[in-house]
This record gives C-alpha cells, sequence and structure tokens, in this order.
C-alpha cells in the first residue's frame, strides 16, 4: 500500500469505525486496521477522549512500534499528523478547537471532520504537535546500491542509489559546446552514473548559436564555465567545499569557483532543505503542463540518488514521488529528449536511458581516485552497451559482482590501454565473423569464433585482475544495502 492508493482508497468515502459517527480518529483508525495494527492501545484516545492523547502518550501506548515519531517541518505523503487543539493552550486553530489527526498529502491535510467523507483540507502543519510515519512505507524506500526500477503513478523510473563514499560533481563539454553523455569524464574521478544537466540552445533559428550554455557552471576542479551574467530569472545550486547545499537566483550568485563542489542551474528546486517549495527558474520555458521524460536529483538520508522517468510525466509526478520517499532535496534539470542516464553495472557502462542527444552538462556520481591511482575504467564510448528497461519488480537483487583477484599484478598504463584497443578490435571482428559464418558455409567458422571468444575472456580476465584496486572498495559495485 502507498499513501497515493490509500488516498484513492477512501476519498469521498465516510468512514465510521466504532460507530460513533463520522470523525477525524476514525479514518486513522482504518488505515491501521488497513496496515494490520492494533487500535487498542496504539492510536485509543484514553485521557480526554480526543484524538491529542496518542500524541502525549505515545511512549506509553506502543504506538512507536508501528510508526516512527517525526517532528513538525519534516512531513512527507503518508505521516499522520496530530494538532492539539485550543484545549490545550495552544493557539486557536480555527479548524482544530479540540484536536485533529489527518495524513500529510500533496502539502494539504486528508482527513475527515464531523458528518464529513475523507477529503483534502488545508491547514498549518507549523502548528501540529507532531506526526507518525508508518514503519511499512519504509519498503518503498528499500533502495539497492545501484540502479533500482519503479513504477508510480504514470512514471517508469530509472533510480540510482550512490554508494557510499560517492560525491556528487558537474562536468560542462566546454563553453557553449555540447557532446555525448558518454563523452563526459575527470581524470581525477572514478564515475559510477551520469545523467544530463543544464539547458542549451538546440535550434539554429534563434539569436544564440546552437549550443549555447544557459545559467552557472561551476566544476570541482575550480573551473568557471560560466557565471550566468544575465541571469535573471534563473536559480542556482551550489555545494560548498563543507558540504552545505544553497540555493540563490543567477543573478546574485557570486561564490568563486575554489570555494564550491559545485554550481549549476537547474529547471526548478522542487524540495529545498526538507521543505517543498516548488521554486522554477522562469527564465526557461515552463514545462509545467508539458509531459515529458524527466531528470531529478534527490537527496535521502546522505545518499545521492539519479531518478529519470522513461515515460513522458508532469513535473508534479516527480514532486509527489520525491516527497514519498522523503528526500531532503529534489530539484529538475533538462527535460524530454535530453533525459539521459549511464551506470556502470559491473564492469559495462551501460546506457539506462538513451537518446543520442548531444548535451552540455552532466551531473556525475564518482569516488575521487587517489593520487597515485592509474586511469583504469573503459571507455565508455568503447564500453558502453545499450540495455533494455527492466520492468518493475523484475530486478534480480541476487546479482552477484564479479570476483576480483586483489593480489593480482598490475599492467602499466600503455600495456593497459594497448590490450584495451586489441578487446575492442577483437570484439568488432568476432561480431564481423559470426555474421559471416552465418551467410556463407565457412569450413571451421565455429572453431575460429571459439577461439577468439576464448581469447577475448582471457584478455578481459587479465584486465580485471590489473584493476583490482579500483574493484576493491565494494561500496562501487552494485550491492544490498546493509
Amino acid at each position: 500500500m502507498t499513501p497515493q492508493e490509500f488516498y484513492l482508497k477512501t476519498v469521498n468515502h465516510p468512514i465510521d469505525l466504532d460507530g460513533n459517527g463520522i470523525w477525524c480518529w476514525d479514518l486513522w483508525a482504518y488505515f491501521c486496521k488497513l496496515a494490520d495494527i492494533p487500535l487498542y492501545p496504539t492510536i485509543h484516545c484514553s485521557i480526554t477522549g480526543y484524538v491529542r492523547d496518542v500524541w502525549y502518550l505515545r511512549h506509553q501506548n506502543g504506538i512507536l512500534n508501528y510508526f516512527d515519531e517525526i517532528p513538525v517541518g519534516q512531513f512527507r505523503d503518508g505521516d499522520w499528523v496530530i494538532w492539539g487543539g485550543t484545549k490545550w493552550g495552544d493557539t486557536d486553530y480555527s479548524m482544530t478547537p479540540l484536536s485533529h489527526v489527518g495524513m500529510y498529502y500533496q502539502g494539504r491535510c486528508f482527513n475527515q471532520t464531523k458528518d464529513m467523507a475523507a477529503y483534502l483540507l488545508s491547514l498549518d502543519f507549523n502548528k501540529a504537535l507532531g506526526g507518525f510515519r508508518w514503519k511499512g512505507w519504509r519498503d518503498m524506500d528499500d533502495f539497492m546500491y545501484g540502479v533500482n526500477y519503479r513504477n508510480y503513478e504514470d512514471a517508469e523510473l530509472t533510480i540510482y542509489k550512490a554508494p557510499d563514499k560517492c560525491e556528487l560533481f558537474y562536468l560542462s563539454a566546454g563553453k557553449d559546446q555540447v557532446q555525448d553523455i558518454q563523452a563526459f569524464d575527470s581524470p581525477d574521478l572514478m564515475i559510477v552514473a551520469a545523467v544530463n544537466g543544464g539547458y542549451f540552445q538546440m535550434r539554429t533559428d534563434q539569436p544564440d548559436p546552437y549550443g549555447t550554455h544557459y545559467g552557472v557552471e561551476q566544476t570541482h576542479d575550480g573551473t568557471n564555465i560560466t557565471l550566468a551574467p544575465n541571469g535573471q530569472g534563473l536559480l542556482t545550486w551550489y555545494q560548498e567545499k563543507d558540504g552545505h547545499l544553497g540555493v540563490s537566483d543567477a543573478s546574485d550568485y557570486w561564490l568563486p569557483p575554489e570555494a564550491v563542489n559545485f554550481a549549476g542551474t537547474p529547471y526548478s528546486v522542487l524540495i529545498e532543505d526538507g521543505k517543498t517549495v516548488n521554486r522554477r527558474s522562469t527564465a526557461l520555458p515552463d514545462k509545467e503542463s508539458v509531459k515529458a521524460q524527466q531528470t531529478m536529483i534527490a537527496r535521502i538520508n546522505d545518499h545521492w540518488f539519479f531518478i529519470c522517468s522513461r515515460s513522458a510525466v508532469y513535473p508534479n509526478v516527480m514532486l509527489r514521488y520525491a516527497q514519498i520517499i522523503g528526500a531532503q532535496w529534489a530539484l529538475l534539470f533538462d527535460s524530454g529528449g535530453s533525459t539521459q542516464m549511464m551506470a556502470w553495472y559491473g564492469n559495462i557502462y551501460r546506457k539506462e536511458i538513451y537518446t543520442g542527444r548531444k548535451i552540455s552538462t552532466a551531473w556525475i556520481l564518482a569516488q575521487r581516485k587517489p593520487a597515485h591511482s592509474e586511469p583504469i575504467q573503459e571507455d565508455p564510448q568503447e564500453g558502453g552497451e545499450d540495455t533494455m528497461p527492466v520492468d518493475n519488480g523484475s530486478y534480480n537483487d541476487n546479482v552477484e559482482e564479479p570476483e576480483h583477484n586483489s593480489g593480482g599484478s598490475v599492467l602499466s598504463s600503455e600495456t593497459y590501454d594497448f590490450i584495451k584497443k586489441l578487446l575492442t578490435w577483437l570484439g568488432a571482428f568476432e561480431t564481423f565473423w559470426l555474421v559471416m559464418i552465418k551467410q556463407m558455409d565457412v569450413p571451421y567458422g565455429q572453431i575460429v569464433s571459439i577461439f577468439i571468444g576464448a581469447l577475448i575472456a582471457g584478455l578481459s580476465y587479465l584486465m580485471n585482475s590489473s584493476s583490482a584496486q579500483f574493484w576493491a572498495d565494494k561500496d562501487i559495485v552494485q550491492k544490498k544495502e546493509g
């Protein structure tokens, strides 16, 4: 069950669970019944007969066995929020004179009031006592490190959860330049995933030349690509060297490149430091009513997430999903044909979502290479392969990662590069050879093919052994959290 499913199941339906009339408590009690949570003493109003009792008795009534306590200001879809009422000396709440409970949903209170069926009501959540989050919602947040697949409303989502120790970086194709997403790289980074970044001029009949970048671009190596001198109506999202995240208008942004890890311009900031703001860069085209593939970056409990929709959806669908998964930060970037995602899986840099459109910038999840580290990742342009999206639920949680011999010898950089190029050539020749023996009767064709395959496998093993340092950190490979 999801918050949306519960909402759709009960909206406009009057619920009287105990036969004492329709009250706010009945909707919560019905939810507890569906979630197999005992009503007594968990949500029993045993002091005054009003629902505020549940809050004040939370450390005695057992409710924290089924719910997590959530402080004011951190509510998200599915949280049950309790107000105290005037009789406890609180501010006069015109809609909650005694006390009240309702489910936080899409920024409003989904509730029942006396003799009224379940509906959405605007209430001041800052005046609540607090809230409770059902522990069952955690199942929705059980993301593995690496690629995950989810469906939400009409969004078919590909989600990449960054391993521990991974940081977020911003790379540029260069001032007013564009390039394939596979080409974004940095000599000091071990990249695990990439998505498209900011907006750029795609047309040739406009005053701005094709490829013109829009917004602020600052990279981790202290490079100023552009500070958007005419940034009126554009936002800047940045991270300072101490890890602090912030948002400002691009026209007011002043931090020097050496002071930040990154700075870039989003289409919109959906959630800022735990608060839903849905603030848009108004100088960019308004796409709120346009269905398109979407690219979102989210921050959840100190982990970075890339979340891309393979299907066309409205931006507010992504906002609701960010709220449900408890994102403290969520931002949208360029969308439509620009939405793309690359991700390492094993030793393959896969095209999770790929359109071939050249882009101006890319967001990167990566670890910093040690100073002595050799460049050991395969060139994405040589090693990438197309991958069809996996249906929701069909992803294999028990995929075993390849074992790597940490005691193997390390090849020199020149030898490594030679073998990599040889593998690329052999792979292409093997494909050509297989086509030939299918079309013509080539004597000993299968034997030659097997020999080439064995040679490729042997060289691949040699390369994998030499790159043991990269794979020794198991956070880089996809694994089950915990």
